[in-house]
This record gives structure tokens, C-alpha cells and sequence, in this order.
């Protein structure tokens, strides 16, 4: 059975396309706009309703067969168009005759155009821009850190294979603690030390 909700959710979603409902009791058409206001139906689509609800087996929209009372009985539900993906009223039980509503729409289903679309809460639609926003920020700063990583552990590979390198960070250390007039003594190499090979392989080296 298609509710009340699923037949507005319907009518709305053809009201934007600029399909009206045919009113025959009044002899006149109904096309609110706006659809919605904020997060729900606007007044003009609840005045609307309003009138359809006054004859509903008189109220059809326009290119379909099925009135609006018909969609609210346990014989008919509100699917997906396969042509177009808009809401469609189809028969539980059986084979829908008629054409889609967009049938008489040569210029639908259109990608260059934004879709009809449900109410949107404000609050809510802001909430999930601001998630994806922090998420693409915090994808960047992960993407900025793994260069880094991998120098770390490169610096840290070329001071496990290299003696040269192990006792020049421990002579800044000891510097980094001693007093001022013994650092010259500390990172000065001894002279025996300038006699040695002219050095050592390193990691970092080729």
C-alpha cells in the first residue's frame, strides 16, 4: 500500500519537474511552489493537499491514469522509474499499463540538471559538510606525516649500520649536558681519530 507520505514524497517529486495535479472538481490545476520550506512540505504544497483531499478520486497528475485515491489503496504502491529513477505508481499485483509520468517529458531524464530531491534539513545537510570536510582534512595531514615516517625510519636504519654516525649523535648528547667550556673538547675529534681510515660505510652511502 502506498501511505500518505509515499503519494506527497510522489507528487513532490513530479511538482518539481513542473507537473501539475489536475483538480476536475474545480476544473483547475494545482503546481505549488515552493515544494518545500527548510525541512518540510511548504505551505503552498500543504494547501494543495489540502484541495486534493477534498476529491482524491478527481485528482490526477497530469500524464497518468491512476487517481490520487487509487495511490492510497492497498492495491497500488510508489516505486523507483526504470527509465528515469523518479517515483512511479505501481500495481502490487499485475502489469502497469501506462507510461511513466516522464513519458511526455522529452527532455527528462536530463544529467546536466540537478534532481528532484526530498526535504533537507538545514542543520543536518551542515552537520555532514562539515564531516566530510574534517575527514578530507585529516586524509591530508595523514598523506603530509607519511613522508616523514619514512625519513624516520630511514635516519634510524643508517644509525643502526653506521659506528660513525652512533658516535657523532652520542658527542652531541654529551655536549647537549656538559658544561660550556668542555663542549669544544667533547665534539673536537681527538688526534688519533684524524690518523684513522678516511671513514667508515655508511647506510647512507650510494
Amino acid at each position: 500500500m502506498a501511505s500518505v507520505q509515499k503519494v506527497q514524497a510522489y507528487l513532490a517529486y513530479w511538482f518539481q519537474l513542473g507537473k501539475p495535479v489536475v483538480l476536475q472538481h474545480s476544473n483547475t490545476q494545482c503546481l505549488p511552489a515552493p515544494v518545500f520550506q527548510g525541512a518540510k512540505f511548504s505551505q503552498a504544497f500543504l494547501d494543495c493537499w489540502q484541495q486534493i483531499m477534498k476529491a482524491p478520486k478527481q485528482c490526477f497528475l497530469t500524464g497518468t491514469d491512476e487517481s490520487i485515491a487509487v495511490l492510497l489503496t492497498d492495491e497500488w504502491d510508489i516505486e523507483g522509474c526504470a527509465r528515469c529513477t523518479m517515483p512511479l505508481p505501481m500495481p502490487v499485483r499485475g502489469i502497469k499499463v501506462s507510461p511513466c509520468p516522464c513519458a511526455d517529458l522529452p527532455s527528462w531524464p536530463d544529467q546536466t540538471m540537478p534532481e528532484p530531491r526530498t526535504a533537507v534539513c538545514s542543520q543536518t545537510h551542515l552537520g555532514n559538510l562539515r564531516h566530510r570536510l574534517a575527514q578530507s582534512a585529516e586524509d591530508t595531514s595523514n598523506e603530509a606525516i607519511a613522508p616523514l615516517d619514512d625519513d624516520r625510519d630511514r635516519l634510524q636504519l643508517a644509525f643502526a649500520h653506521s659506528p660513525t654516525l652512533k658516535r657523532v649523535a652520542s658527542r652531541l648528547g654529551d655536549a647537549a649536558a656538559a658544561p660550556r667550556d668542555q663542549v669544544a673538547n667533547l665534539i673536537e675529534p681527538a688526534p688519533e681519530e684524524l690518523l684513522k681510515r678516511p671513514s667508515e660505510p655508511s647506510a647512507l652511502d650510494g
